[in-house]
């Protein structure tokens, strides 16, 4: 068994395409499998199929005239549930085929594909240039659906970096926000956790996903503010959730309206422990003041106010301990702070200079820092 990507199928359950890859349904092991795969016209024109040396493994009994394939096609998947008429957060990142939960889907075009699949109806596509996460083409793909009546949505892939970060297109973000019960197995090579303006305690935990702990590669991390008004909230990712994961680079929790969500959640210790962090975009309640001077690597930041104006000792602290760490190798870096209404004091304008000297760019509520 193999995926479209042409790797081997790691588990079940999967997903059983045909040799035209169509979607016949899933499977929970090898005999499920088997039945769904003799029953399809198109592969029973090319042999029947049996139980192999393992389940993973088949027979197959070519019928005349017929040509050996490399193999019988199933992808792994992860799903979730949606009580909305649209759902307008689909993207390549987010599988190989999309089953919409009424009785259509799509298979999805590679992040180089200029064009995409042909889609059913009901589906339209909006083309993105998606360079702050991705740095690559995307299609938006905005399904619609007849009725608000709750559809499972199946998210079908090939064990690389496909995620679970939906991402909404159109604004408000309604569908993101009644989007519930994340749950199977995630790509093992997923590059990303969260999302945008999930509202659902079950879709922001991960206590519905079978294969967590042998994970790995995540390297975003996003709360995201997708349509600017709608935070993320209910939080429940537990204590220490991305140890495994110490290749984070990015993370984005600055649409997050959990005030008991700290990045500390992510891994105690995270500023020592996450060495390959590059860019941090996050608000006030998000952090505890950590030493931002630990992380070598860092070359954006961005830090917006809560409910109330930023402390200016704390603006200060950012240049500060940026200058004395980051910026003594990195140049052309990125600073950009909401202050809320206060401001930064003297105390930071040796370490903002310096900074400007290597080429940073600062903001400071919306206005460019210059030497002084």
């Amino acid at each position: 068994m193999q995926t479209f990507a042409g790797t081997n199928t790691l588990s079940y359950p999967v997903g059983v395409f045909d040799i035209n890859g169509t979607l016949l349904g899933n499977a929970a092991n090898s005999a499920a499998y088997v039945s769904l795969w003799n029953n399809d016209t198109a592969d029973a024109r090319l042999g029947t199929l049996a139980l192999g040396k393992d389940s993973m493994h088949f027979n197959l009994n070519l019928n005349a005239g017929q040509i050996l394939p490399s193999g019988v096609t199933g992808l792994r998947y992860f799903q979730v549930d949606l009580a909305w008429s649209q759902f307008d957060a689909f993207r390549q990142f987010n599988g190989a085929y999309i089953d919409f939960g009424d009785g259509t889907g799509i298979r999805m075009p590679s992040m180089e594909t200029d064009t995409p699949a042909v889609h059913p109806p009901s589906t339209i596509y909006q083309p993105y240039f998606d360079n702050v996460y991705h740095f690559q083409n995307a299609y938006y793909f905005v399904h619609n659906y007849p009725d608000t009546s709750l559809k499972t949505i199946t998210c079908y892939h090939n064990d690389t970096t496909e995620n679970s970060d939906f991402d909404n297109f159109y604004s408000p973000a309604t569908s993101l926000t009644k989007l519930r019960n994340l749950r199977g197995n995630l790509p093992q090579h997923t590059n990303e956790i969260g999302g945008s303006c999930y509202q659902q305690p079950s879709m922001n935990n991960l206590q519905g996903i079978l294969n967590w702990n042998s994970i790995n590669s995540v390297q975003f991390f996003r709360l995201h503010l997708g349509d600017g008004v709608s935070q993320s909230l209910n939080i429940g990712y537990p204590q220490d959730f991305m140890a495994a994961n110490k290749g984070l680079a990015y993370i984005d929790i600055h649409g997050c309206g959990d005030t008991t969500f700290k990045l500390s959640r992510l891994k105690s210790g995270w500023t020592t422990y996450f060495t390959q962090l590059t860019a941090i975009t996050l608000n006030e309640n998000g952090w505890n003041h950590e030493d931002l001077s630990v992380l070598k690597n860092l070359n954006y930041f961005v830090l917006v106010a809560g409910s109330t104006p930023l402390d200016s000792s704390e603006i200060d602290n950012v240049f500060i301990q940026i200058a004395a760490g980051s910026g003594q190798t990195i140049s052309n870096g990125l600073i950009g702070i909401g202050t809320g209404g206060s401001g930064r004091t003297s105390a930071s304008r040796s370490a903002v200079n310096f900074l400007l000297g290597k080429g940073w760019v600062i903001g400071i509520d919306g206005v460019y820092v210059t030497p002084s």
